[in-house]
């Protein structure tokens, strides 16, 4: 966690453009964040009927709560941030919906609010999961 916010997320942000960090914190020690942005995915992925092959989503490239705060329900208020950015970007610009590249010990976590795994055509270290606009408005109402 420490190690992503002293070296990367700064330069992500201010340097690069690739990535916004927001952190939570209790007086001057960071106990949670998570860096978002908009990215793309290909249709195919998601096996969905769009108009463009590359549709937008908010990208959660990171999301981590300090050891000592987990079971805190921390995550789940940056989760809730993060979704609430999504539909911001869909009022404004479009939006299909989340994704976040996550770990194999994370995944319950984000099936917990309806994520699903998404196809992929290669093997990678992480597995993507999606949360569709549709399923974030249905929880809404």
């Amino acid at each position: 966690m420490n190690i992503f916010l002293k070296k990367y997320a700064y330069q992500n942000q201010y340097q690069y453009f690739v990535g916004v960090t927001y952190v939570i914190h209790e007086n001057i020690r960071v106990i949670g964040y998570i860096t978002i942005s908009a990215s793309s995915i290909k249709k195919a992925s998601l096996d969905v009927k769009k108009p463009y092959e590359d549709i937008l989503v908010l990208r959660i490239g990171r999301l981590a709560v300090d050891r000592k705060y987990q079971g805190k329900r921390i995550g789940e208020k940056l989760l809730k941030f993060g979704i609430e950015k999504a539909i911001e970007l869909k009022e404004r610009y479009g939006c299909v919906g989340i994704v976040v590249d996550t770990k194999e010990d994370a995944m319950d976590f984000y099936k917990k609010y309806g994520f699903v795994t998404m196809q992929t055509l290669e093997k990678h270290s992480t597995t993507p999961m999606y949360l569709s606009i549709k399923t974030i408005d249905n929880l809404k109402n």
